[in-house]
């Protein structure tokens, strides 16, 4: 029986379409940028010994490659062409997931000398994420690539000589590697605040002890992003929340709007789970918006982003403020981004108002509209939908409705959200179940409905916190009058 060493093995176990495909890689400069003898190595080893089943003689394939005896180069290029074999079979198992294709693609790249075609690979791949439908992944895979990018151009600045400004440029490119670690780490872990992710947040360790080591050498905006970071993850987040959010008011930050949006939005999901009054963060947080708003800070061409627009209108019904909501949903209701979305989240706040100013029929109209792609809407939606029926006492679709949401709120359930959320979700659903039953329950003291309305005020993470509060009022003097 013939041996042969584990690459030639390896090698040996490809089909003949595995074959041709791994000859068709090494062809490529994109795989194989450099050495032209692994291909013709390849197809030495497949022919003597896959096809002619030729007995292993090291010397005589060494004869045939290289023309002479050369043991360490032949060892240099089976040990490179069982490392191809490797990355190639990985790359086979995952092509069809575009994401880890990407990300493997310009990984190698970064192995590349001089960054051959580097640059507009990474502009391809980003356009491509960015016509993608928004969810987390687009972002996972769009921060990954940033990042991949930064370190790609620091690779290349370190690898350059014979310049007399490569220390003042080394500088600029660490100060901004670091803010744009820093930033890709709070965004992401921003939208863990949101959704689920499996970002990895590979060298952030050493760029905090960097930062906390230097604390005088952070530039302003690399500032902001450590008190967002800490609000997100360190140990006094209500002290680093009231950093940032003084620091956002104040009158000559000089940002630019998209990372004061970042910066904004991390103020804005945070708050929310926090300790002390929700009606007072809910202020803070409304007037901030009053302050971005002012600044265009967060509007694009006069346009404004819809989740920031649906935020603020949530918070403003929070607040009993519907003349400022009805005012800005008029004034932005054809100024919505993205416009593909602009029709839907314009009806789902309309008819959220509507509910809360006790306008049921008016808002079921709007509500009949609505099909939301994103997730988290979705669930806003049914939370809108639980409200209308309630309001117009069509109690059979409002159980049906209860029924759907706790099966979407059934853990290890796509789509999946933050623990934030799902707990807002589940007391929302839970208050609502207990003051339709006491609704229907002809004979419900007083004392039931008084003890569930102080339930409620003691309640910080719910959704709808205000309309619960008004339809249980409601039902308190309902049931007042009819005592009487």
């Amino acid at each position: 029986m013939v041996t042969y060493p584990k690459s030639v093995r390896l090698l040996l176990s490809l089909s003949q379409k595995e074959c041709t495909k791994f000859k068709d890689y090494l062809k490529s400069p994109f795989f194989n940028k450099k050495n032209s003898t692994l291909l013709k190595l390849f197809k030495q080893i497949i022919k003597d010994f896959k096809i002619d089943k030729k007995g292993y003689c090291e010397k005589k394939l060494m004869q045939q490659i290289y023309g002479a005896f050369n043991k360490r180069k032949f060892d240099f290029d089976l040990q490179k062409l069982r490392e191809h074999f490797e990355y190639f079979v990985a790359f086979q198992h995952i092509k069809n997931d575009s994401a880890k294709c990407n990300q493997l693609v310009l990984e190698d790249y970064l192995d590349r000398d001089g960054g051959s075609f580097f640059e507009s690979k990474y502009n391809q791949i980003k356009k491509q994420l960015t016509e993608k439908p928004a969810d987390i992944y687009q972002y996972q895979q769009l921060f990954f690539i940033e990042e991949l990018f930064d370190s790609y151009i620091k690779l290349y600045k370190d690898n350059r000589v014979n310049d007399s400004n490569l220390q003042a440029v080394s500088d600029a490119i660490d100060q901004d590697f670091l803010l744009k670690k820093m930033c890709f780490t709070v965004l992401m872990h921003n939208r863990q605040n949101i959704a689920k992710t499996t970002y990895d947040f590979g060298l952030t360790a050493p760029v905090l002890t960097y930062l906390k080591d230097k604390e005088n050498e952070k530039d302003p905006l690399t500032n902001l992003f450590y008190y967002a970071y800490e609000i997100q993850t360190g140990n006094d987040k209500k002290s680093a929340y009231k950093k940032l959010n003084a620091a956002l008011q104040k009158k000559d930050l000089n940002i630019n709007n998209e990372m004061a949006t970042a910066l904004f939005m991390i103020l804005h999901n945070n708050y929310k789970h926090l300790a002390g009054s929700k009606q007072q963060l809910d202020h803070q947080v409304f007037d901030l918006y009053q302050i971005m708003i002012g600044k265009n800070y967060i509007q694009i061409n006069g346009k404004l982003s819809s989740s920031l627009f649906k935020n603020l209108v949530s918070i403003g019904l929070e607040l009993d403020k519907y003349d400022y909501v009805e005012q800005l949903i008029d004034e932005y209701k054809n100024k919505l981004l993205p416009e593909e979305y602009a029709e839907q989240v314009f009806a789902y706040s309309k008819a959220k108002l509507l509910i809360y100013q006790n306008k049921p029929h008016k808002a079921r109209e709007l509500i009949s509209t609505i099909k939301f792609g994103d997730a988290i809407y979705k669930f806003d939606l049914k939370c809108l939908y639980i409200m209308l029926y309630y309001d117009l006492k069509e109690f059979t679709l409002l159980e049906a409705q209860f029924s759907r949401f706790d099966v979407a709120l059934a853990p290890k359930r796509p789509p999946f959200i933050s623990p934030v959320n799902t707990i807002a979700y589940r007391q929302f659903i839970l208050f609502t179940k207990k003051l339709y039953r006491l609704s229907i329950n002809a004979v419900a003291a007083e004392q039931a409905i008084e003890d569930l309305n102080a339930a409620l005020e003691q309640t910080i993470q719910i959704g709808c916190k205000n309309w619960l509060k008004m339809r249980v009022k409601a039902l308190l003097t309902e049931k007042s009058i009819s005592t009487v």
